[in-house]
């Protein structure tokens, strides 16, 4: 259940004992949470004692007026403001407190503009500040949290977009290993890259080999070596960095990275020193230009092809969230719930549409290589068929799921599924259920043109799909709410919304469809390889 909580700085000027008999009055109110305005770092033992019975969360705001900043150029400033927020924490955790936010990294009444390398400099201080307070925040069992300011009283950070390369910066020192070296990253490289890298250098036997010893010897015979090395090496890491440096789960989750990282370099060394066929040698890591060109052009186009999806799902729950405000304030999470967990249903329902479109890639090419004209004509038409049948499938079973909202469940806690969800997510399902076929469409004949080496129809199809869906989302449903998208806009606004993949869907397929009639049905390959001859 969400807390509703009330600062005290609506009641006084500042923490002082002024404020004594606000916190009973809080909870009398109705109210769950307490904020204290620390305008001072140390509160009253009667203020204390009263804060600490009256049964309110507990969370403090910073007051970062003039004089206290973490990002100053002047090194009595930086440390005045960080015994102010040390002192803050302190107190914070005598009162039970769970959170100390505001602009933290510099505070109110800092306005100017500074050269580039100031600039970096003062960023780099706000990091470094930052990052010890956030250790001593830690110590005292309190989170942090960050607020910008509007550009009138600070010039340093003044909208969540510019704070979070701030957080990044922030949390980069403890977590970009956790993030780059993990098992799976070296285990990818092993399995796709080493193999697709010897097939440019047309040793098409070794990289085979290669895939088999990567899926069967380092996910079998050599899994149970890595498995158990990594328990017992994650439960003595566990130990050290829980118990002994008191990490708490950031210790448990560095813990087991470290561990999956050192377990599978030994499995590789093990097995590039027992698989001679592994050892590349110098040569295996030069690759002609026209080789390079060829690969990259094939390759990119289906590489942008796969952001499509993503960058209009971002779009679109962009629009979506507009249906939740009214006059720009969040009144409501039915449609982004909705339309979040309708979503998910949707990735799931195409998961066998997009196998059997990776399946007939490779099918394609084969035959492209073996000249074989009416294999690729009599798969595709085979594969359009058997998509159609899965779309069929994918639109009975969608239906069903939406009786009742029954996939709500699934992915959504209870007290979040109301009837206004239930509407969201199944008037999405029932426009894109609906429109099934123009899918199928796509994953069948978009993967047979990657095939036969026509990756600029793949490039102009992704194009025209995320085109399609980006303006469909962006003007018709708020020309059909009246100028506006709100809580308050009609059914059709929001149908209309939806209604941006089916529409994509068709923007895709007008561009397929010409290298389908055109490359697929009509052209002979049996003498594609002539000029290389």
């Amino acid at each position: 259940m969400n807390k509703l909580g009330i600062n005290l700085w609506n009641w006084a000027p500042g923490l002082s004992d002024a404020c004594c008999g606000l916190p009973t009055k809080a909870a009398e109110m109705g109210f769950t949470a307490l904020e204290l305005p620390m305008t001072q770092p140390a509160v009253s033992p009667t203020l204390r004692d009263e804060v600490c019975g009256s049964g309110l969360e507990v969370s403090l705001c910073a007051a970062m007026g003039a004089g206290r900043d973490l990002s100053s150029f002047d090194a009595d400033v930086r440390a005045a403001t960080m015994q102010y927020l040390t002192d803050c924490l302190q107190t914070g955790a005598a009162l039970g407190a769970v959170v100390l936010a505001g602009p933290l990294y510099a505070g109110g009444g800092k306005r100017h503009t500074l050269p580039p390398a100031e600039a970096a400099r003062e960023w780099e201080l706000a990091v470094t500040g930052l990052q010890e307070l956030a250790r001593r925040a830690k110590e005292c069992g309190i989170r942090l949290a960050l607020e910008p300011l509007n550009r009138y009283r600070t010039s340093v950070i003044n909208t969540v977009e510019q704070l979070l390369p701030l957080l990044g910066d922030w949390l980069a020192p403890r977590w970009w290993l956790a993030e780059l070296l993990t098992a799976g990253v070296i285990y990818l490289a092993l399995a796709f890259l080493l193999p697709a890298m010897l097939r440019m250098k047309k040793r098409y036997f070794t990289a085979l080999w290669l895939e088999k010893v990567s899926n069967r010897v380092i996910l079998s015979g050599l899994m149970a070596l890595r498995l158990g090395a990594a328990a017992l090496l994650n439960v003595g890491l566990d130990l050290l960095f829980i118990l002994a440096f008191h990490w708490g789960v950031a210790g448990a989750a560095f813990a087991t990275v470290t561990a999956q990282l050192l377990s599978t370099v030994g499995c590789f060394l093990y097995a590039f020193r027992r698989y001679p066929q592994l050892r590349l040698t110098k040569a295996d890591w030069r690759f002609p230009r026209h080789e390079l060109t060829r690969h990259l052009i094939q390759g990119v186009p289906l590489g942008l092809q796969f952001s499509v999806l993503a960058v209009g799902i971002i779009v679109m729950q962009s629009v979506v969230v507009q249906f939740d405000t009214r006059a720009g304030v969040m009144v409501s999470a039915a449609a982004q719930n909705g339309f979040g967990a309708a979503t998910k249903l949707n990735n799931l329902l195409m998961t066998p549409l997009n196998g059997l479109g990776a399946a007939m890639t490779s099918f394609t090419a084969q035959n492209l290589g073996a000249g074989d004209s009416r294999r690729i004509r009599q798969g595709t038409l085979q594969s359009l068929l058997m998509a159609g049948i899965m779309a069929l499938a994918a639109i009975g079973l969608g239906l069903l799921c939406t009786l009742g909202g029954a996939y709500l469940r699934v992915f959504l806690s209870a007290d979040k599924i109301t009837g206004a969800t239930v509407l969201f997510g199944n008037r999405y399902l029932y426009v894109d259920l609906a429109m099934y076929p123009f899918l199928a469409f796509i994953f069948a004949v978009r993967n047979c043109v990657q095939g036969i080496g026509k990756p600029q129809f793949i490039l102009g199809a992704g194009t025209a799909e995320l085109a399609a869906r980006v303006l469909v989302c962006l003007f018709v449903p708020a020309a059909l709410a009246g100028g506006a998208v709100s809580a308050d806009a009609p059914t059709l606004s929001y149908l209309a919304l939806c209604a941006a993949d089916p529409v994509a869907w068709m923007a895709a397929d007008t561009v397929l469809l010409f290298p389908f009639l055109r490359n697929i049905l009509r052209q002979d390959y049996r003498y594609f390889y002539r000029t290389e001859a």
